[in-house]
């Protein structure tokens, strides 16, 4: 028996649904339909692997016609040959990513495999299952494991392996390492996704700041560039960033400061675009009254963009910076940057695997300067937005994109932290008002918002699915962290809570919300654990970090990969 022969047998001899699997086993039913495809597979002895067990048997229970040995024997006989248990999803996944990561084509592979380039392409695309995956994985191990050899791109499938350089040194090794990463389902861009939106949905910027205060950018060591200044040495690169950036924090006029990177390492990211020295002068930039705006060269990987929106988390809260990505990148081998204001040009290149190989040249002069601002404004119209920061003072952007996006069609899906607020009547919510002694000016406003709400979802229903993910907060769990009205969208400073009885009254009226639309679902998660943020993703066009407080503020994620990584998320949240 397969596995999706499992799941089916299963359902028919206890006689119940898909969505019921999918509640007892606290799994989404995006996994559940993956699992009955036999697109994907759990891990045995995972924690969706005994989720399933589990789950199984309290429906049995009910039953009581199958004990949970029977379900434990016959899931387990599943798993008895790699065929039956071929991870199709992570298999093509983990192959998509490695492509675009080492830059194989579609006729790399086939010539690697013997198969023609139409063949692979199905695979990849997910509309054809390899007919023996076990050869195929190793034919392409073999193949990468040959001819990837450089420092760069050894460095580069050490990444994809969550391995040390050291350990995929030796070509066996590393053969035999990405025959089994090409079978897993251990997607590590979504651990650092997920890590990024639990450290948000920590993050309290006032706190950093008071933690923060009394600090500068450090005066020390800077460079009387004049008028230009050239360095051959990679450690002074930090020296002339500081250069540049105190100048255009003392001599600037309040116009931009545009930056460029395409730096293929980690090592480099952290030091030369995320250091606490670099991020503390480019506050006192924004504090100038200096935006900022950056073009990331999308050659970085997953983890090293999630590094850079850790370490910009607090400048990227201020509503102050640009960020675009530009899909450009045609190798890893350069690396280079680029920073330029009013009044300085600093621009750096490399290579990767050679760090004695680099080149900076900082210049005051304004023909220069005008050059390489013009330059930027070309990368500028090839970029694409990455992420779209909201605050309190553009927030009638947000409600312009969402309004605009409600006429277009796509499932949507929200991670909550609380009930949805469309669907709380206007009764209970009045009732809440009063009793937290909201001023009557308030209450009228939030009335307002909540029916604009209303209204959209409404109109959303009309052509598409919702499907609403929320945490059902027990009693004990309601004493130690009291539940709050999510107001993100209003950017209303003051937190209104629930009692508990009327947490359970909205939670009921969400339950009768899904009943009256048949488009709208409505799904109990054990697996949630925010408290402050939601997430609002219209699928393949957008995602929506939204922050509750601390401050509140809405991130709009454009970026693909990273869109995809969010997506992806809902299936692998947990504690």
């Amino acid at each position: 028996m397969t596995f999706s022969g499992f799941i089916t047998e299963y359902k028919k001899r206890l006689g119940v649904s898909y969505r019921e699997i999918s509640d007892a086993t606290g799994l989404t039913p995006a996994t559940i339909s993956r699992y009955k495809s036999g697109e994907r597979i759990p891990a045995k002895d995972s924690v969706h692997y005994q989720a399933l067990i589990r789950g199984l048997t309290e429906l049995a229970a009910e039953k009581g016609e199958v004990t949970e040995q029977e379900i434990i024997d016959d899931l387990s006989s599943v798993y008895s040959t790699d065929t039956d248990t071929f991870n199709f999803y992570g298999f093509r996944t983990n192959l998509s990513l490695m492509m675009d990561r080492l830059h194989i084509t579609l006729k790399d592979i086939a010539d690697a495999v013997g198969k023609d380039v139409s063949y692979i392409s199905r695979i990849k695309a997910g509309t054809r299952h390899p007919a023996d995956p076990g050869k195929l994985a190793s034919l392409i191990a073999e193949y990468v494991s040959r001819k990837y050899t450089k420092r760069y791109q050894l460095e580069v499938v050490a990444e994809l392996l969550d391995h040390r350089l050291a350990e995929v040194s030796d070509d066996n090794a590393r053969q035999r390492l990405l025959y089994n990463w090409l079978f897993s389902d251990e997607e590590n861009s979504k651990k650092y996704v997920d890590g990024f939106v639990h450290k948000l949905d920590r993050f309290n910027l006032n706190e950093y700041l008071s933690s923060h205060k009394g600090e500068t950018s450090i005066k020390d060591e800077l460079v009387d560039i004049e008028k230009k200044c050239l360095s051959y040495n990679l450690e002074d690169v930090l020296m002339l960033q500081r250069t540049l950036l105190d100048k255009t924090i003392t001599e600037g006029q309040g116009s931009s400061l545009d930056i460029c990177w395409n730096m293929s390492s980690s090592e480099l990211n952290k030091t030369y675009i995320s250091s606490d020295k670099l991020l503390r002068s480019l506050a006192e930039v924004l504090e100038k009254g200096i935006r900022i705006r950056i073009i990331n060269i999308n050659s970085n990987p997953m983890n090293e963009m999630i590094d850079w929106l850790e370490a910009w988390l607090p400048l990227n809260m201020t509503g102050q910076i640009e960020s675009y990505y530009l899909d450009r990148a045609d190798s890893d081998v350069f690396i280079s940057s680029l920073m330029v204001s009013d009044v300085a040009a600093l621009t750096s290149e490399g290579l990767s695997d050679n760090k004695d190989i680099y080149r900076s040249y900082i210049t005051s002069d304004q023909g220069e300067i005008d050059y390489f601002k013009r330059k930027f404004e070309g990368l500028i119209e090839l970029s694409d937005r990455m992420i779209d920061v909201i605050g309190r003072d553009n927030n009638e952007d947000r409600r312009e994109f969402l309004m605009k996006d409600k006429e277009t069609g796509g499932k949507r899906t929200n991670i909550l932290s609380t009930p949805p607020i469309y669907t709380i009547s206007d009764s209970l919510l009045k009732k809440i008002l009063k009793r937290n002694d909201i001023a009557p000016e308030d209450s009228k406003m939030i009335l307002k918002y909540i029916h604009n709400e209303r209204k959209r979802v409404m109109e959303v229903l009309e052509h598409s699915q919702v499907e609403d993910h929320i945490p059902e907060v027990s009693r004990e769990e309601y004493d130690k962290k009291p539940v709050f009205l999510s107001l993100s969208g209003l950017f209303y400073d003051k937190d209104i809570f629930y009692t508990y009885e009327e947490y359970i009254e909205h939670l009921k009226q969400a339950r009768d919300f899904q009943e009256k639309n048949e488009r709208y679902s409505l799904l109990i998660r054990n697996d949630l654990d925010y408290r402050n943020i939601q997430i609002f993703i219209h699928e393949n066009e957008w995602v929506m970090i939204s922050k509750n407080k601390s401050p509140a503020i809405h991130f709009i994620v454009r970026h693909p990969v990273m869109r995809q990584n969010l997506e992806d998320m809902l299936e692998t949240i947990a504690r």
